[in-house]
């Protein structure tokens, strides 16, 4: 069985308790500079994406023993190192958190994961655990607010991830462009957004105020159009999509400035379609940005 716990769709400063416990089976206790711990906790953001704040150091407790887990971390300028344990409390391993913020590690008997931070900056955005026993966790699937369990991603929930991704795009001369690129990505977050939503943008509702705004309303009225619209999309196995500047050629993302992750680069043959061009108010700026639908990427 598997087990995603997330912090994505929470607000930041958002007090939590600490310990930290979640579903019945995870425990966060995290400490600061001084090893005393933390309280309340908070969730912050790092590296532009949401999460529990880890402080110094923190520890995280299975209640039973897991055979994976992969860490998602908002991190500082130097990514800290994470400690791995067995149900003897024996060291396993000890892995660096990579440039993007990621760790894993696989074995037949986890239980204990301890974080170590350089900087107060880090903050948990995911955890997912592989080989959890059915009877030692609440449920399976995401834990995040807003996100009934029991049922599949609400339109409402598609909506905000829609306009996380793409609130900062408009198109003077491209209306059915953008609105078909939301489409595609509304039906993307229907596909695999529960799996792991630090692949996505954060998700964004507008505040009353913004909604005061007639291009935001039309904008987040769109985003809810889109998400109606994709939930009956069929996008077979396009299930990957990029935001960016166009390069010279008119075909793939542009490499002035660079995406940090390189497989847009290498997979530039399996672009299927590109929507714009939109003019975006976001990073990078520019009036050549597309989305770019990708079809058979891993």
């Amino acid at each position: 069985m598997m087990l995603v716990l997330s912090f994505q769709g929470h607000i930041v400063g958002t007090p939590v308790p600490n310990p930290s416990h979640h579903v019945g089976f995870v425990s966060i206790l995290v400490r600061d500079s001084a090893n005393q711990i933390m309280q309340p906790l908070r969730i912050t953001s790092g590296a532009g994406i949401v999460g529990l704040s880890m402080g110094w150091a923190a520890q995280i407790d299975f209640k039973s023993s897991v055979t994976s887990f992969e860490l998602v971390l908002g991190c500082g300028a130097t990514p800290g190192v994470v400690e791995v344990f067995d149900s003897g409390w024996q060291l396993l391993h000890q892995i660096p958190i990579d440039a993007s913020g990621r760790a894993s590690y696989a074995a037949s008997d986890i239980r204990r994961l301890f974080v170590r931070s350089p900087e107060d900056e880090t903050c948990l955005a995911l955890l997912k655990l592989e080989g959890v026993a059915k009877t030692a966790a609440a449920r399976e699937g995401l834990f995040d607010q807003s996100i009934n369990l029991d049922e599949e991603l609400s339109d409402a929930v598609c909506a905000e991830v829609v306009f996380g991704e793409t609130a900062t795009l408009r198109a003077p001369n491209a209306e059915a462009q953008l609105v078909s690129g939301r489409t595609f990505i509304a039906a993307v977050a229907f596909d695999r957004y529960l799996d792991d939503p630090t692949r996505f943008a954060p998700r964004k509702h507008p505040t009353a105020k913004e909604l005061q705004d007639p291009s935001i309303k039309k904008h987040w009225d769109l985003c809810n159009d889109a998400a109606k619209a994709g939930r009956s999309l069929d996008i077979g196995n396009c299930r990957h999509f990029v935001i960016w500047p166009i390069d010279q050629d008119g075909k793939a993302p542009a490499k002035a400035p660079a995406i940090p992750d390189t497989w847009p680069y290498d997979y530039a043959s399996k672009i299927a379609e590109r929507y714009g061009p939109l003019k975006s108010y976001g990073q990078p700026s520019g009036d050549n940005v597309h989305i770019f639908k990708y079809c058979g990427v891993p």
